[in-house]
Order: C-alpha cells, then sequence, then structure tokens
C-alpha cells in the first residue's frame, strides 16, 4: 500500500475510495493482525489446536478479503475453501502462518511505512513495478500515488473482478494479467 506524505484536501473519487478502504483497514480491519503480530502463539495454538477456530478464522478472511455479494460461497465453492483450510490444517501450519507478521509484516502495518512513499528518506523504489488491481481489494491506490514511490511502473491495471485472493478466485484474470505484466516488462527491456 502506498500513500502520498500529504493527503489531498480535496480527493479526486479515485482518492476518496483509496481513502475510504485505508480508513476501513486500519479501523476495522487489522485485528488479525494485532493478534498474530503480538502474539501469534497463542493464535497458533488455537489454529493448529482446532480445525474448527481454523475454519472460522479462515472463513472470516474468505468473507472479507474475496469480492463476493455477501458470503464467500459468492467467490469460492465451499471445496476450494475447504482445500485451502485443510491445506494448513494437515501441515499445522497456523503457528508459522501467524508468526509471518511477528517477524515483520505486522510492524509495518502498524508503524504506517506500509503506508509512506519510498520507506526511507522519501526516496523513490528503482525497482520495476507492475500493479493489477482486483475492485474487492481492501485498498487500490490511484495509479499517480505509486508514482510517488516507484520510478517505473511498467504495468497499471484495474481489472474486472477479485479481492485479496485474487490467483484463488480469479485464476483466469490473474495468470492474464501476470503474462501481460511480465510481457510489458520483457518488452520494455529489450527497448533499453
Amino acid at each position: 500500500m502506498v500513500v502520498p506524505a500529504e493527503l489531498p484536501a480535496n480527493p479526486t473519487p479515485a482518492e476518496a475510495r483509496a481513502l475510504a478502504g485505508i480508513e476501513y483497514f486500519v479501523n476495522k480491519g487489522t485485528g488479525y493482525a494485532d493478534q498474530m503480530n503480538t502474539r501469534p502463539q497463542t493464535i497458533g495454538y488455537a489454529l493448529n489446536d482446532s480445525p474448527l477456530a481454523l475454519a472460522m478464522w479462515m472463513y472470516e478472511k474468505f468473507w472479507d478479503w474475496t469480492d463476493n455479494q455477501g458470503k464467500p460461497e459468492d467467490a469460492l465453492s465451499l471445496d476450494q475453501m475447504l482445500d485451502d483450510i485443510s491445506l494448513y490444517w494437515f501441515t499445522g501450519t497456523g503457528t508459522s502462518a501467524s508468526r509471518l507478521y511477528w517477524e515483520g509484516v505486522g510492524e509495518t502495518i502498524h508503524s504506517h511505512t506500509f503506508f509512506s512513499p519510498g520507506r526511507s528518506g522519501g526516496e523513490r523504489i528503482e525497482i520495476p513495478m507492475g500493479a493489477s488491481l482486483f475492485p474487492a481489494e481492501t485498498f487500490n491506490p490511484p495509479r499517480h500515488w505509486a508514482e510517488q514511490a516507484w520510478r517505473t511502473i511498467f504495468h497499471w491495471n484495474e481489472v474486472e473482478a477479485g479481492g485479496h485472493f485474487a490467483a484463488f478466485e480469479a485464476p483466469e484474470i490473474f495468470a492474464r494479467e501476470m503474462w501481460t505484466a511480465f510481457r510489458t516488462f520483457r518488452e520494455q527491456a529489450k527497448g533499453q
């Protein structure tokens, strides 16, 4: 996520949508990260001890983070969700997935460096970047915000469906975007 150092006084409609997404995420959507960032073992024991706890933990994420019309089954089948839940259950990786936040990801959410361009002294990121914006993702910044953080954006596309689990819920769109982005990157790299 990237947000400009100074928020616009009169945001455009795209900026207003992005700001609403950020506000929702920060105020209502980071409870999981708080738990995983501060007490990963505690939630990890629950996720590894009870298949019901794991299923409900993940089902809530499917509900909140997929492109659905009120229930996750609008975006993913029960079999798809159970397959994903089973992957964590049978491998016993609820705790290690939680520890990822404690080991660094959650720190960026709460320090707000995750939301700042450049992340260090305002310098732009030199690594080329491609982005596909899925409509049900919590936060989709306007391109001009991303341009403040990345020097080279070789692909930017707002797609028709999908959310946080885009590769899972909209695999055809996700694959098309990957092919398009890397094709564009290769073509631009050849031209330099």
